[in-house]
């Protein structure tokens, strides 16, 4: 059995309704979905959710719990829309533990950190049919989300305080200003 992981806030711009619609469209029988976190959204969350078995939430984790929580997951997904979407830092935090990330364009880091087929995918933000795809095209091949999960593993090695700092000295000497 796989594990679909929403870990965030349930406020509308993070979407999580849109991922809820795209899960119930889409034909995984084997997958669960997992919505870590609280929020304004959860009463209609838990409503739309209540009558599919493989939906499941958990409250708020502090940051000392997200490790475990990240483990149980086989893709982590972060459908945001709207203004005030920010990095989205727990895309970071999933490519640290080997998991391969669904994001959606308006997601900031989404540019820098997936490369779709790669890592993770990237679908159009507020489109649930794309989304829809996208999870059943996730889940079509174990051993290539597996491959994903290690990729961005990989590649978020390359985002640390030294390869900023020396980035930035770069840029500096560049620019003639160190």
């Amino acid at each position: 059995h796989q594990v679909i992981l929403f870990a965030g806030k349930f406020i509308a711009k993070k979407r999580p309704l849109d991922l809820l619609q795209a899960f119930l469209r889409a034909q995984l029988p084997q997958v669960s979905l997992l919505f870590v976190g609280s929020g304004p959204l959860e009463a209609d969350l838990r409503s739309q959710a209540a009558s599919h078995p493989q939906v499941y939430f958990a409250p708020f984790q502090n940051q000392s719990m997200m490790p475990r929580t990240y483990a149980i997951a086989d893709l982590f997904v972060l459908p945001s829309y709207g203004s005030g979407e920010t990095w989205g830092l727990a895309v970071n935090e999933a490519l640290c533990m080997a998991k391969p990330v669904l994001v959606s364009d308006y997601v900031g880091c989404a540019a820098d950190l997936v490369h779709s087929g790669r890592n993770g995918l990237i679908v159009p933000a507020g489109n649930v049919t794309a989304l829809t795809q996208a999870l059943e095209q996730a889940f079509a091949d174990r051993a290539q989300l597996l491959q994903w999960g290690e990729a961005g593993r990989q590649l978020i090695t390359q985002y640390s305080y030294q390869q900023a700092t020396e980035g930035l000295k770069a840029a500096l000497t560049h620019l003639g200003l160190a």
